[in-house]
């Protein structure tokens, strides 16, 4: 994937290799997650509006589809890149059940 860039019309499958935790810094929810060819990237989820603490979706291990990644710098630095998610309905989380229909 290019940096920075949308990219449209293409959807990444990744799992969640941490908890989620709320991230002041970039003002949102983050975990890290592991893509079908073993790279790893922050993920940083915007407008999710719930208590991540009381809710499993985001524990580690979560199978999720991001609709659209948008890949971009961190910070001006350039030194890190994250993918960020905008809108809720840019994720679908995969129930383990229809992993293998994947």
């Amino acid at each position: 994937m290019q940096i920075p860039m949308i990219h449209k019309g293409y959807y990444l499958l990744c799992r969640t290799i941490t908890d989620a935790y709320i991230s002041p810094k970039l003002m949102g929810i983050s975990t890290l997650i592991e893509d079908i060819n073993d790279e790893i990237e922050e993920l940083t989820l915007q407008n999710f509006h719930f208590d991540i603490n009381k809710t499993s979706i985001f524990k580690k291990g979560a199978l999720l589809i991001i609709k659209e990644p948008y890949l971009q710098y961190e910070s001006e630095d350039k030194k890190n890149v994250i993918i960020r998610v905008d809108s809720p309905s840019d994720v679908v989380f995969v129930d383990e059940t229809e992993h293998d229909s994947l």
